[in-house]
């Protein structure tokens, strides 16, 4: 994370500053990052000074001067011009306004640090954070030098194409990049907390959302389809948007999943749509057995869920007159062939009706691989809308996926190497404190995952600061085994394996951490025994 320090008052820095301060702030820290900088100094026996939005050091890339212009700007014969909700204002050319800040701040180091080389360079550039430029201001500058709401992005990228354009040589030692800290700013960093970083991450990840709905459009005519995708590409969004479109068409529409915690969530979505069912499998068949007043043996093993079960739902359905128009299947990783068998089978139509299964193959961590049928359109989605771009990369990691290039920018992931043998869960407790005292969390923002229902259980016991653990469904900071959280997301997540590498080497480690991992939306810890670094994603060699 870039060192960021800010001279300019909080209160009243532009929005647009604010979107710049937070793509800087997601730098490394190799780069120093000064806001809102003015200086003077005496030039030419009088006062002289000068001002700049940023002034950034890099050691391989010497000084970069930005100036910002926000919200809608326009060049009509030659004069600058800016659209707020205030109305359109005239502006001073930002192009002129970089480069004179550069000659001002280079004649102020020549005079306030000797030592500075007499024919170093310093780079400048505009930014234009809320605008697409393409080349329509190419007649004021040169467009490398130009950082757009694209570039923004990719910061780092534009601030080299700045360096490059410029034919920047210029080298500074970290020493040097402090003493021109020490001239230009005080010594208070800040950086943008990261409850606001996560809110920018959501407003982007919901665009990306919007777009990947798109794909039911192109489904539209198929009436068995499979929609394969993996963790984060917003399988469970797409069947809650089939059920809607289905049921303001008139469909009665029956939406399955595995996960109780998921069941709930759906429930809760379509509570006041009549026209769509959720269940579990599990809940169906119980219920309708119940209805068709069927007994049910009391010990239910696996073997009677793999055989027996596909075969009561039919006898059931039947009895009870259940037969929807429509079935969705959320979670179908998790399902047997069978059971997707006997709920095609109770539909009003079984040959033509509706069906879509939403799977993530690589999520089948009950062991139940299955192919749908060859008739069936297959369709792969592959964009990632739930997690940040720097989470999606440790997700793919994992279980050695290609590395996503396109998605919301957003903190980096933590790896914490902890001893759970000696610390217990202290190191895990605090940072839950920290982010809802310090980062600005609401605690319901935050759940904690584990692999072991005792976990669980003996976290559930203790608190962040004043806030509880607790379970789904209270008033704390949810902690949840990674089975039963599978299908939902968090906007923070904290992963703990206290076990990995202690007790003995679990199996599936991998397949449970893509699993875990991917239900980060914004910020993402991971608190395990050194050992296990390299199989949770992190690389055996980074710190």
């Amino acid at each position: 994370m870039a060192r960021i320090f800010s001279l300019g008052d909080p209160d009243k820095t532009p929005k647009s500053e604010k979107v710049i301060l937070e793509a800087l702030g997601r730098l490394s820290d190799e780069w120093m990052v000064l806001h809102s900088v003015a200086w003077q100094s005496p030039r030419g026996g009088r006062q002289g000074d000068g001002e700049s939005d940023f002034v950034i050091l890099h050691p391989s890339h010497g000084a970069i001067v930005l100036e910002a212009k926000g919200g809608g700007v326009e060049l009509t014969d030659g004069c600058w011009y800016t659209n707020n909700r205030e109305g359109r204002h005239k502006i001073k050319d930002p192009f002129q306004q970089a480069t004179d800040s550069k000659h001002a701040l280079l004649a102020y180091f020549r005079e306030a640090l000797p030592w500075f080389p007499a024919k170093a360079r310093i780079c400048h550039g505009v930014v234009f954070p809320d605008i697409n430029v393409n080349s329509r201001f190419e007649a004021a500058g040169p467009l490398p030098i130009v950082v757009d709401a694209a570039g923004i992005r990719d910061i780092e990228r534009s601030l080299l194409t700045i360096s490059t354009y410029w034919k920047n040589s210029s080298k500074l030692t970290p020493k040097d990049v402090d003493e021109i800290k020490s001239k230009l700013a005080p010594s208070t960093a800040i950086r943008p907390i990261l409850s606001t970083w996560a809110r920018r991450v959501s407003d982007e990840l919901i665009h990306l959302t919007h777009e990947q709905i798109g794909t039911l459009d192109g489904l539209a005519r198929n009436r068995r389809a499979a929609i394969l995708g993996g963790a984060g590409t917003g399988k469970t969004l797409l069947a809650v948007e089939k059920a809607k479109r289905l049921a303001e068409n008139g469909f009665q529409v029956l939406l399955v999943c595995y996960n109780e915690l998921l069941g709930k969530h759906l429930e809760a979505e379509f509570s006041d749509c009549g026209l769509v069912k959720v269940s579990r499998f599990h809940s169906l068949v119980m219920e309708m057995a119940r209805r068709a007043k069927i007994a049910i043996p009391k010990e239910l093993d696996e073997r009677w869920w793999s055989e027996e079960a596909p075969l009561i739902l039919l006898d059931a359905a039947k009895a009870c007159d259940f037969s929807p128009d429509a079935v969705l299947v959320d979670e179908a990783q998790d399902f047997e062939w069978d059971w997707i068998e006997s709920l095609l089978s109770i539909m009003r139509d079984p040959t033509h009706g509706v069906c879509y299964v939403f799977a993530d193959p690589l999520q089948d961590l009950y062991r139940r691989p299955w192919e749908p049928p060859s008739s069936w359109t297959q369709y792969e989605i592959t964009k990632n809308c739930r997690n940040s771009l720097p989470i999606a990369k440790r997700v793919a990691s994992v279980v050695g996926l290609a590395e996503p290039s396109v998605g919301a920018p957003g903190p980096e992931p933590v790896f914490s190497s902890t001893d759970f043998r000696t610390v217990r869960f202290s190191t895990v407790q605090r940072w839950a404190q920290e982010l809802i005292e310090k980062e600005g969390f609401e605690p319901s923002e935050i759940t904690v995952l584990v692999d072991k229902p005792s976990t669980a259980t003996e976290l559930r016991l203790l608190s962040a600061g004043s806030t509880p653990f607790c379970r789904h469904g209270e008033q704390g900071v949810m902690v949840e085994t990674i089975k039963r959280f599978k299908g939902l997301e968090a906007e923070v997540i904290l992963v703990v394996y206290p076990t990995a590498g202690i007790d003995k080497v679990r199996e599936n480690i991998r397949e449970s951490a893509y699993v875990a991992l991917s239900r980060a939306r914004s910020v993402l810890y991971v608190f395990a025994p050194a050992a296990d670094r390299a199989d949770l994603g992190f690389g055996s060699s980074e710190k």
